[in-house]
């Protein structure tokens, strides 16, 4: 043990300059190995916060209507279309579902929009799958989660696909929105009758609301002015987005434009790749170069280390002193790094990168002290191996002189 201090005090004051550059690269590796972390758990926070985000993207109706008999307050209003302009219907609605990339189809819950019927406006909501129209399961049952549903049944996949007129309609009809939902239904409440085709009820639901049919069951020329809203389970994705973008150019055309939806930063998220990569390498380059540095030594003690081993000094014995020598060096810079991390440069970067925590639990500095100490003794028991090796070759050849 006493060899080994004596030998560190020796490199520090015969080798000053080499003794810093050692200092600096076990500092900044340290540094930047926590940084690397930092950024780590900086982006999967991130990540995770926008997991709360959105998970439906909507493409907005750009067809020009001419509005008329508009109610302000009450909030109602009827619309026409003009003259000599082309407009989205449900026909070209539903042959575009029909290309909706498989990629939707695996992922979508619901698709909701609203048409125009003879005066009337009416909701839909259905899924999309194999490129068929289908009920959708996941607003019946967040229908019956929220309370919303209150009674009867919702629509079979032999409703849908043969397009039966079938409904379900607001509980409290004098109180839906709009109005007029009272006037379309039949005195016996069994039926809803819109432009001359009656739709029987199967359904209630307890809110005020539009009445719902399905898709299959209206005309082709039905128009949908204002909206359709794809909803997926799971967050948005910037894919999904740009997928959803090209599908609309292709198959509405002019009619429709997909609304950008909150997506992460993905240039942020690009960013923080790129600097825990880049951290990443630099540290494992930092502990090349303190190897390299230290080889530097060996070569300078070698008349020494000869000296040992005609001794008596096993080879595996001399490249653990040196290795214990190269750790008692270190682990004070590393743990100096540490220090300054976790009081001085997690304060400063916290304030650009907001989702960087400002302190770690202690199994986090553990794990990452391991797995440095671990990766820079594998390089140097390998180089010190390698050098004792190569040396005692050397001398059985006949020396380098």
């Amino acid at each position: 043990m006493k060899y080994i201090f004596r030998n560190i005090y020796l490199f520090i004051k015969n080798e000053k300059l080499v003794f810093l550059f050692a200092f600096l690269s076990i500092f900044s590796s340290a540094l930047l190995l926590h940084f690397s972390y930092a950024l780590y758990q900086s982006y999967m926070v991130q990540r995770e916060s926008a997991s709360g985000e959105q998970d439906w993207i909507s493409v907005s109706i750009t067809d020009d209507y001419e509005i008329y008999d508009e109610d302000e307050e009450a909030g109602e209003y009827k619309i026409r279309r003009k003259e000599g302009k082309d407009y989205l219907t449900v026909g070209m609605v539903k042959k575009a579902l029909e290309n909706l990339p498989e990629i939707y189809q695996k992922n979508l819950v619901n698709v909701n929009l609203e048409a125009y019927l003879a005066d009337h406006f009416l909701d839909f909501n259905f899924n999309v799958e194999d490129n068929q129209i289908v009920p959708s399961e996941f607003f019946f049952n967040n229908s019956k989660n929220l309370g919303s549903w209150g009674g009867g049944r919702y629509f079979s996949e032999e409703e849908y696909k043969k397009g039966m007129p079938v409904a379900f309609t607001a509980e409290r009809q004098s109180e839906a929105v709009p109005s007029y939902t009272e006037s379309i239904t039949s005195p016996d409440g069994q039926y809803l009758t819109i432009d001359g085709k009656q739709y029987r009820i199967i359904g209630i639901h307890k809110f005020p609301d539009l009445p719902v049919v399905p898709l299959t069951a209206v005309d082709e020329d039905t128009p949908v002015p204002e909206y359709i809203e794809f909803t997926f389970n799971h967050p948005v994705t910037s894919v999904e987005y740009e997928e959803l973008k090209e599908w609309t150019e292709i198959y509405l055309g002019e009619h429709g434009e997909v609304r950008e939806p909150e997506l992460p930063d993905v240039d942020t998220i690009y960013m923080y790749n790129t600097m825990i990569l880049v951290a990443v390498l630099i540290s494992v380059i930092s502990a090349l170069n303190f190897a390299i540095m230290y080889r530097y030594i060996l070569q300078k003690r070698k008349e020494e280390i000869r000296i040992l081993r005609v001794c008596g000094l096993s080879k595996l014995r001399g490249v653990l002193m040196y290795v214990v020598e190269c750790l008692f060096m270190t682990v004070p810079v590393y743990v100096m790094a540490v220090v300054f991390f976790g009081k001085v440069f997690l304060s400063y970067v916290n304030r650009q990168f907001s989702y960087i925590s400002k302190s770690y639990p202690f199994k986090v500095y553990l794990v990452l002290f391991l797995l440095y100490y671990v990766s820079s003794i594998a390089i140097l028991f390998g180089m010190i191996m390698y050098n004792m090796s190569h040396d005692e070759k050397m001398q059985i050849g006949g020396g380098e002189e």
